[in-house]
């Protein structure tokens, strides 16, 4: 991962795809969906990048870094979270849970009214 500035003016992670994870397709495919999402508990998608490869994303940048980087920070220092903070994680995660099936949902009934709208049309 790089950091560097969007626009000048804000921190950003420059990350490419591991060659080997995941199709092109599907990454794009995600991609697409993160570019949708807006919410103040997401990481913002500014940017991807697709003309070579590697594929390379710009998102905001996590000072703190992931939440997967958290965790394994604690486990490695074996220093044990407070249940409250553990709590309010996975409360945080469900919350993010819904505004996804909500926008996957939302997504996909308005792809299915084009195409009822588009069958009209013809």
């Amino acid at each position: 991962m790089y950091t560097g500035k969007w626009k000048g003016a804000i921190d950003v992670a420059v990350k490419t795809m591991k060659p080997g994870t995941m199709s092109v397709e599907k990454f794009l495919e995600e991609a697409e969906v993160m570019k949708k999402l807006r919410h103040e508990r997401l990481v913002t998608l500014y940017a991807v990048c697709t003309q070579e490869e590697p594929i390379y994303i710009v998102t905001e940048l996590m000072p703190g870094g992931s939440l997967l980087a958290l965790l394994r920070r604690q486990t490695k220092r074996r220093q044990n979270m407070a249940i409250n903070v553990i709590i309010d994680m996975a409360a945080q995660v469900s919350g993010f849970s819904i505004i996804l099936i909500t926008s996957s949902a939302i997504a996909e009934k308005q792809r299915v009214s084009s195409a009822c709208l588009s069958k009209l049309a013809n």
